[in-house]
């Protein structure tokens, strides 16, 4: 409702500026595209403009070994952000595509738990053997806010690029997206 009210003040704008039809009808399509995207979509393009604090602390699962992000090798790699509050059942799912897509050259999950003991016995149920890190300080207030597992890129200036949130109602889309993202790769 606030984007079609939105475009069509927009669309009066550009009217009573004297801009001329095709530039009006270019107006209108972003307009149109603006109405079809979903809050998640939204929640996507502002996370995007967050950049990851790289000296915010990680602990390693296998190792012990605390690191900071800059010291993880995150180039070209997907990153999944899931943490306690999460859905566990989205990330039993995800967890399962992610076995089934990436290497441990191009994947790094960060698990945000209050219990490292639940973290880690979490992923060995699972038998989760990729590279997981256990986020002692959060990278991003934003990221923390998220309630569905969240997988990115980060670009050179540490923002999160390709950002997607899955959900167990769209399974399908995960699935989709992961195939995408681990042929880029």
């Amino acid at each position: 409702m606030r984007n079609s009210i939105v475009s069509m003040l927009m669309c009066l704008l550009f009217v009573s500026c004297g801009k001329n039809e095709q530039q009006f009808q270019t107006y209108e399509s972003m307009a149109e595209e603006l109405d079809v995207l979903s809050p998640i979509d939204s929640l996507a393009f502002v996370f995007q403009k967050d950049k990851l604090l790289s000296s915010a602390k990680v602990k390693e699962v296998g190792s012990g070994e605390f690191l900071t992000i800059d010291e993880l090798d995150l180039k070209d790699k997907i990153v999944c952000y899931i943490s306690d509050i999460q859905c566990s059942t989205c990330i039993d799912q995800e967890l399962e595509l992610i076995k089934e897509f990436y290497t441990k050259d191009d994947f790094v999950l960060l698990g945000k738990y209050s219990s490292e003991r639940d973290f880690r016995l979490y992923l060995l149920l699972r038998e989760f053997d990729l590279p997981a890190y256990l986020v002692e300080t959060s990278p991003s207030n934003l990221l923390t806010r998220f309630t569905n597992p969240t997988y990115f890129k980060l670009d050179s200036d540490w923002c999160p690029s390709s950002v997607y949130f899955a959900s167990i109602s769209t399974p399908n889309k995960s699935r989709q997206y992961h195939k995408i993202m681990s042929s880029v790769n």
